[in-house]
Parts: C-alpha cells; sequence; structure tokens
C-alpha cells in the first residue's frame, strides 16, 4: 500500500509562512506574486524550453522559457527560503533561490552548465 509520501501527495496540514497553500497540499501560493527570470548557457546563449519549478515540487512546471530563455510565473510565494528548480535536457539542473525585488516580485538569472562536459 502506498502512502500519501510515496505518491507525492503532501501533507495538508502544512503551514505557509507566506501565501496559502494550494489545492494539491504541496505547496504555497501568493494569489499576487510575480517570479521573472532568464536561463541562459555558460556563454550567455538563451535557452528556450528550460523548466522552471520550486526546488521542493520538482515535477510540477510553473513555467517554460520563450526562445529569447525568459519566463513568467505567477503566484509563486518567493523569499529568501525558497528555492527555485530549473532543468533543461542536456543540462545540469540548477537550484537557486530568487532575488525579491518588491514584497510582491522577484527575478532570477540562471546559467546552465552542458551536462557530461569534462
Amino acid at each position: 500500500m502506498y502512502t500519501q509520501v510515496e505518491i507525492g501527495v503532501s501533507d495538508c496540514n502544512r503551514t505557509c509562512f507566506k501565501g496559502r497553500l494550494n489545492d494539491e497540499c504541496n505547496a504555497c501560493t501568493c494569489d499576487d506574486h510575480v517570479l521573472t527570470g532568464r536561463v541562459l548557457s555558460e556563454t550567455n546563449v538563451p535557452l528556450s524550453e528550460a523548466n522552471i519549478s520550486l526546488a521542493e515540487t520538482p515535477y510540477r512546471v510553473l513555467a517554460q522559457t520563450n526562445i529569447s530563455g525568459f519566463f513568467t510565473a505567477f503566484n509563486v510565494c518567493t523569499d529568501a527560503r525558497q528555492e527555485i528548480f530549473i532543468t533543461k535536457a542536456g543540462f545540469v539542473p540548477v537550484k537557486k533561490n530568487a532575488t525579491v525585488l518588491t514584497p510582491t516580485t522577484a527575478n532570477v538569472v540562471v546559467r546552465l552548465e552542458i551536462a557530461g562536459k569534462l
């Protein structure tokens, strides 16, 4: 028999330091918050189709970068404790904290390294 943790469902008794718990009980959401950013290669080439998620829920994609490497994710509670998880096929995944710009906006710029590089 599977427990809630084994199938990826979080505890609905979780406390959000900011915002409210989402319907899936796996992340906190802030209705008026916006996370923006850009994903680049090590040589500053914009990377499209990179997935943006929270480190605590890495399989729940919040946004994907466009052809210029930019993304926007709405309702993301970002603060000094919240790690953003960025992945793209062929590149090493990165966890990084966003820079809080205002009480409701944050930004992150990430450079990804090619996977398997010696």
